[in-house]
Order: structure tokens, then sequence, then C-alpha cells
């Protein structure tokens, strides 16, 4: 499959606007394990094909405690408005990640299967991300924190302030497994780039 990528960068905040999943016990007391970071945004038809592609078998190595990811939104098409979608959405999985990570790993894989297509006459609304984040099983109070736009400044200033240069990226243990998924869209890939990297 010829995959390409869009050119971007990470947000940042505290320690670097990270959202860790990661599950007991810690990647580093289990055979195989490994930390991964993942850099995406969410109008990135390739991050959804990634995500559609590797976003379940990601989910499970996170819950078998093999693998601890740190998720990085970011906004590439949309860097510069705070009221682009791929800004609000951004913002939006940094709400839910606050209130509940399983809740945030739902959000994050509905945002790319009802994923709007980059040129779309409109976007889903601030109204629409609160209704998919409840759906998705974050609580009421994630609804004020979406609508005024906590996160959305960092999101927009993360191609600025982060090393990320294009999406999705994916990095285990420090090395950029991102090309190597991308032109072999196969879920044992990541298990293969996991064992190798990992020893």
């Amino acid at each position: 499959m010829d995959e390409q990528k869009h050119e971007g960068g990470p947000a940042s905040e505290g320690s670097g606007g990270e959202i860790p999943l990661a599950a007991e016990p810690a990647p580093d007391q289990v055979d195989g394990g490994g930390g991964a970071e993942a850099g995406n945004y969410f109008l990135c038809p390739f991050c959804g094909r990634f995500e559609q592609v590797y976003g379940p078998t990601i989910n499970k190595l996170i819950a078998d405690g093999r693998v601890a990811v740190d998720y990085t939104m970011v906004s590439i098409l949309g860097r510069g408005d705070v009221k682009s979608y791929s800004v609000r959405a951004g913002a939006a999985a940094y709400c839910v990640a606050d209130a509940d990570t399983a809740a945030f790993q739902r959000f994050h894989a509905a945002l790319f299967t009802h994923q709007p297509d980059e040129q779309a006459a409109s976007f889903p609304s601030d109204d629409d991300l609160v209704a998919q984040a409840e759906k998705a099983g974050a609580p009421d109070s994630v609804a004020d924190c979406i609508t005024r736009g906590k996160y959305r400044a960092m999101v927009n200033s993360a191609v600025k302030t982060s090393g990320i240069s294009s999406t999705p990226t994916v990095l285990l243990n420090g090395t950029d497994i991102g090309d190597a998924l991308l032109s072999h869209p196969d879920p044992q890939a990541l298990l293969d780039q996991l064992k190798s990297v990992s020893g």
C-alpha cells in the first residue's frame, strides 16, 4: 500500500502534553515490553488508516502490560485557528483523558471511525464532540472542558513547540517505526517491531 504522512509537530504542556496509557504490570516488568509515543491528529487520513489497522492491537498491548503509550494530539491543517475541527477535536481528547483514560481510548477510536474528510463542507460541532465523549463513557464534567476549549491553545501551538514532523508519528523505545508500519499495514508488523526493539 502506498502511504503518505502529514507534516506537523506534537502538543506540549507540562511534561510534554502526552496522554500516558499503561497497565499493571509496567512494561519494563514484562518480557517483550516497551514504551511507545504516538503523535496524530483527527483529520489525518493516514492516522485514520493507522488506527483502523493497529488501534485494537495497541489497546490490547496496553491492557496486557506489554507496552505503555504516550499519545500527543496535534493539529496540522487547522493550526492557527483555535476554532478549527482538528484543534477542537484534539483538545477534546485531552479533556476526555483528564477524566478517564479508558474513555479516551474509546473516544480516540470513535473520532477516527467517524472521521470527516479534510475538505468537508462542515465538521462536527463542540456539542457533537461532547456527545461522542459521553457516548465513549466520559463523565458529564467533560462538557465544560470541551466547550470552554481548555486545551485548544496547547493543541494549536503543538506544531511550533514540538519535534514531531509528520503524522502519524510512532516511536517505540525511541525508534521511529511509523514508516515501516504504514508501508506494511498488518498488526503482526507491530508485534514484530515490538519484539525486535525489545529484544
